[in-house]
């Protein structure tokens, strides 16, 4: 259904979830949240990039 680029994304966001919550599960975001940051802010830019990804297989609206 999508292409190499949007596996690897989707890849990609999988990754970074299961990073952020290990920071979560495992109580470390209590004792250091500065390393939960970097991955907030890769997923709010992904609000903006996100169309973009997508646009050649459908329209998204949120």
């Amino acid at each position: 259904m999508f292409d190499d680029e949007i596996k690897a994304y989707v890849d990609e966001i999988w990754t970074r979830t299961v990073d952020a919550n290990e920071w979560v599960e495992d109580g470390k975001a209590q004792s250091n949240g500065q390393n939960l940051v970097p991955h907030k802010k890769w997923f709010n830019t992904q609000l903006r990039t996100i169309n973009s990804k997508f646009e050649k297989y459908m329209s998204l609206s949120h």
